[in-house]
């Protein structure tokens, strides 16, 4: 089977150290694992197109207008570009299923981008489509309002109504959905993340070799979090409740391990001096994804202390695959995955929580034993990219049944 990969974030590469980054390698080698073809359009790896960066740091003459400029013309002119983009895309997406003529287009949607749902009906092709969040309310709070909001929700309308299958991340998403949507839910699939049990190890040259640098002892108590950090991620609650724990347990030596980086990391750094902790906390930024299972090797907790009401985190799967007991907010998409008090602790969004779940965990060796290894069992078992690969093949093929040669050859490929 020939499946056309195709994901169209401009600022999306494939060889993102972490998060969705990962998350496409690992689903484009198990489909290529299982002995499929797939043809990659990644819109963030293409060079050849001009796409926006809204990463970049502004200086200059572009800083000094984002400063003049009110934030929702900002955004708008951010989506304007993304629109150009998109339409780029199409012509390009166009050429590709002319020369390889897939059998199936699997898209990583996006917000605002119609291109997929556009050349696949005009094709003929079955489409299965990721929706990973709810795109325009996610831009709202990650970024502002723009001209373009309506017109997002519409695309939104389109993709879900026209692709022939939807994987979503969690039930929490499939209720977003369903409610917005009530007759294509059908079609809508859960389908959490996952991980790669064969790359679930660690390095013991790095993991020495971070432990003499930053003189890690063996007999320190080590919590830690890895992973991209946003507000939601509660990484400043982890803080409060750390320092709360060293100073209620000052018999025990205690190390924090932060492993990521993000816009709020500077705040993050500022409020562990302000807490008095800085010398018992570790900010080592971004790392190679192949990397992070070292970092999380030399973990006693793995915590990930919020998330966002809707994604299935992937650091959640990666703890669990090195068999670490976790603290992670009590929340749909991880009530999905994980039992509460049998394979770890869920959390509610105060730093007390967290505090309790740490002081319970750290007090009990037999409790942390037992919640790792039952949920590394179920990670290893259950939630592996090898088995989504499988479910998104076996949705491709009955897609493929449905399609004539007569439509086929009627919409593309005359």
């Amino acid at each position: 089977m020939k499946i056309l990969y195709y994901n169209p974030h401009p600022n999306l590469s494939l060889f993102s150290p972490s998060g969705p980054g990962t998350h496409m390698r690992e689903v484009i080698e198990a489909l290529e694992r299982k002995g499929h073809t797939v043809i990659k359009f990644i819109a963030g790896d293409d060079e050849g197109l001009n796409r926006p960066n809204t990463n970049i740091e502004r200086t200059g003459f572009k800083a000094l207008f984002k400063w003049l400029t009110p934030d929702w013309i900002w955004q708008s002119l951010k989506d304007w570009d993304l629109k150009r983009c998109d339409k780029r895309y199409a012509r390009k997406l166009e050429r590709l299923i002319e020369s390889e003529r897939p059998d199936v287009i699997y898209e990583r949607a996006y917000y605002l981008m119609a291109s997929g749902v556009i050349t696949a009906k005009k094709f003929g092709i079955p489409l299965i489509m990721e929706m990973n969040a709810p795109y325009t309310e996610e831009k709202i709070y990650l970024e502002g309002k723009s001209f373009f909001i309506q017109q997002s929700h519409a695309i939104e309308k389109l993709q879900v109504q026209s692709a022939d299958k939807i994987y979503v991340v969690s039930s929490a998403l499939l209720g977003y959905f369903q409610k917005r949507y009530p007759d294509v839910v059908e079609k809508i699939v859960v389908i959490p993340n996952a991980i790669n049990p064969f790359k679930s190890y660690s390095n013991s040259a790095l993991l020495a070799a971070i432990r003499s640098q930053y003189r890690i002892r063996s007999s320190e108590f080590v919590i830690g979090f890895v992973g991209s950090i946003f507000k939601y991620h509660g990484v400043d609650r982890l803080l409060e409740a750390y320092a709360k724990l060293t100073s209620d347990l000052p018999e025990t030596q205690f190390r924090l391990m932060i492993v990521g980086d993000g816009m709020v990391l500077p705040e993050l750094k500022k409020q562990a001096s302000e807490l008095g902790i800085s010398a018992k906390v570790i900010f080592f930024g971004n790392v190679p994804h192949k990397d992070v299972y070292s970092y999380i090797e030399m973990m006693d907790i793995a915590v990930m202390a919020g998330s966002n009401w809707y994604g299935s985190p992937v650091k959640v799967f990666e703890y669990g695959a090195m068999s670490k007991a976790i603290v992670a907010p009590d929340n749909v998409p991880l009530r999905d995955v994980m039992n509460q008090g049998s394979e770890g602790i869920l959390v509610g969004e105060g730093a007390s929580d967290v505090y309790d779940a740490l002081r319970k965990l750290v007090s009990d060796n037999e409790l942390r034993k037992n919640l790792a290894e039952a949920f590394h069992r179920k990670v290893v078992a259950t939630y592996t990219w090898d088995k989504v690969a499988s479910d998104i093949i076996s949705n491709a093929e009955m897609l493929i049944q449905k399609k004539t040669i007569h439509t086929s050859k009627k919409e593309g490929y005359n």
